[in-house]
């Protein structure tokens, strides 16, 4: 009150400290996201071109490379999903000779270049009876695949995991655990 006189201040008056505060933490967020969007982006670009160095450099590998688009045929566009795991999904697929393959779709995920980098660097190099063959990968921009030779009787997990009663007998068990150690000893 002002010399007796009443003044009425207006709402409008007090929402502006509001929107002020509001406006600068929207501010300092958008600026936050953007700077870690641009670290993520670069992080992933370097990835890529650590992959293609790779690859470049490796290019005797007995394994050949295939776009996305031949992924997706091989696959009828996905619509055969043998599972489902946290990194990829496996799905049935046919060559262009008519072979049955599995194919695996990579997941995003941190540094899931490097993940296709290891398995086709151990993969392609191996030929033992008791390792699946490795005859393709897919490496095209966020899209990552890799192609296995098709094994009829699924995974050793089903057999191994399977929560009906045994499939396997212990002297099978056996002989499989022997075979594994082979192929890694290999």
């Amino acid at each position: 009150m002002i010399y007796g006189l009443k003044y009425k201040v207006h709402p409008f008056f007090y929402s502006i400290p509001r929107v002020a505060v509001i406006g600068f933490f929207s501010i300092i967020l958008f600026t936050f996201n953007k700077r870690k969007y641009k670290l993520d982006l670069k992080g992933k670009m370097q990835n890529d071109k650590d992959v293609e160095l790779f690859l470049k450099n490796n290019e005797n590998l007995t394994t050949r490379r295939y776009n996305y688009s031949d992924i997706k045929k091989m696959t009828n566009s996905f619509s055969d999903n043998l599972g489902e795991g946290g990194f990829a999904s496996v799905y049935r697929g046919k060559l262009s000779d008519d072979r049955l393959v599995a194919i695996k779709i990579l997941k995003q995920s941190k540094g899931y270049g490097k993940e296709l980098i290891n398995e086709v660097a151990s993969i392609s190099r191996t030929s033992h009876i008791n390792i699946v063959t490795l005859l393709g990968f897919c490496f095209e921009g966020p899209k990552r695949a890799i192609i296995y030779k098709f094994m009829p009787n699924g995974s050793l997990e089903k057999f191994i995991f399977s929560k009906v009663e045994s499939l396997l007998g212990w002297k099978q068990l056996f002989q499989i655990a022997l075979g594994i150690a082979h192929g890694i000893e290999y």
